[in-house]
């Protein structure tokens, strides 16, 4: 019976979450300014800022998952997207989708279509504050350091990595968990550590995978 009760409430708790998200979220995503194609999918609340004269465009399919509950992993706080300066712009393409991520854009970030970011990973083309003291106190944001971001179709960051300001990541590139991505990254190298360096390649891990099942297939 106790079993039964649980599977209810879940159920039920179910069906209002994605009441919710595809109503009330959908609608408030929207109203914000936000720009999105079809079947994208909102879970949970984002923090969603939008400066003037900004854009944030989503393609279709995108998925952004703010819930606490969405990923075994864990979420450590809701999608987190800022256009921070006059005229910047955010475009994210289709099917790509997002887990408690942080986006800091004063100048443009472009990411391309299938991307898949992890939990808590941060996305920030500025560096927050200008370097020197002085400007700190001033509060000088015109001086803080900046440069636009692209990372193009097929990527896939882990979970808390962080891509910095002037970043172009190639396509299929695989980002690690944790890692601190200052430089370009080329098509299908794997990334990790801090800074972040090649450890590999995708094309040479398809490669070896398939020698490995040809090795089997003969033995």
């Amino acid at each position: 019976m106790t079993a039964l009760w649980v599977k209810v409430v879940r159920q039920s708790r179910k069906v209002l979450n994605t009441v919710y998200d595809r109503t009330f979220v959908a609608f408030w995503v929207r109203s914000l300014g936000v720009e999105y194609g079809t079947n994208c999918r909102f879970v949970g609340m984002p923090i969603i800022r939008l400066g003037p004269n900004s854009q944030i465009r989503l393609g279709d399919n995108v998925a952004f998952y703010s819930r606490v509950d969405t990923n075994p992993r864990g979420v450590p706080h809701p999608v987190t997207i800022a256009t921070l300066d006059h005229g910047a712009c955010i475009e994210i393409g289709s099917n790509t989708s997002m887990t408690g991520v942080s986006i800091s854009i004063r100048t443009s970030l472009s990411i391309g279509n299938w991307v898949q970011i992890g939990p808590g990973a941060c996305i920030w083309d500025n560096d927050g504050h200008p370097l020197t003291s002085e400007l700190r106190r001033d509060k000088d944001h015109q001086s803080i350091k900046r440069a636009p971001i692209v990372i193009e179709d097929d990527v896939f960051i882990g979970a808390r990595a962080m891509i910095l300001k002037g970043v172009t990541i190639g396509r299929g590139a695989i980002v690690g968990a944790a890692a601190i991505v200052t430089k370009d990254v080329k098509p299908g190298d794997i990334v990790a550590g801090n800074p972040a360096r090649v450890i590999g390649s995708v094309q040479s891990f398809d490669h070896a995978q398939q020698i490995t099942e040809l090795q089997e297939e003969v033995s």
